[in-house]
């Protein structure tokens, strides 16, 4: 399955018994948030692995409530001692990065394969400006729910902006084609 079928088509992770939404914009800008070492790399603490699985179990419109009522509630911290007494933290760590790289699927282009840059001049963080280009382009969807949006979609619609801008062209089908190609020859 290409990558803009996998956007659209992209299931919720199971892990450790918890449903998780699919990764989303909320969710990268809460982890940057955090500081949290599933986005920015380093060791993972299980505090880190709770904040991370509450945020991902959460809208936009939940903002951190989940987190802040885990680090304020004694009952919900024993809660969490006795999930990961169950559970072991190492492998429910793995399980959680793995669902944050796969949701974070890129479609190729041809300004990558010729060694252009596609990143933020703004300086701003990048899933805010995802959601600020595809906020300003499609109209017909509110805010909020391009913020709950799983990422690997924002950023196929933000890749045919770019497209349609002139910016980059996207490659997926031909790449594929290419490769089938060389495969055959």
């Amino acid at each position: 399955m290409g990558v803009f079928g996998k956007a659209i088509l992209a299931t919720p992770s199971v892990i450790g018994g918890l449903s998780l939404r699919a990764f989303s914009a909320f969710h990268a800008q809460a982890l940057l948030e955090l500081d949290s070492p599933y986005i920015r790399g380093g060791y993972v603490s299980v505090g880190d692995t709770v904040a991370a699985l509450l945020v991902c179990q959460s809208r936009k419109a939940d903002g951190l409530s989940k987190v802040i009522r885990w680090q304020c509630s004694l009952l919900s911290r024993l809660g969490w001692l006795l999930y990961f007494w169950r559970n072991d933290h190492a492998e429910i760590s793995a399980m959680l990065a793995s669902h944050i790289i796969s949701s974070i699927d890129v479609p190729r282009t041809w300004e990558e394969v010729g060694g252009g840059g596609g990143c933020s001049k703004t300086g701003a963080a990048w899933p805010f400006y995802l959601v600020s280009v595809v906020a300003q382009e499609i109209a017909g969807i509110a805010y909020d729910d391009i913020w709950d949006m799983p990422i690997s979609e924002l950023i196929c619609h933000k890749s045919i902006i770019g497209e349609r801008a002139g910016s980059l062209k996207i490659s997926e089908n031909d790449l594929e084609f290419i490769e089938r190609k060389r495969g055959a020859a």
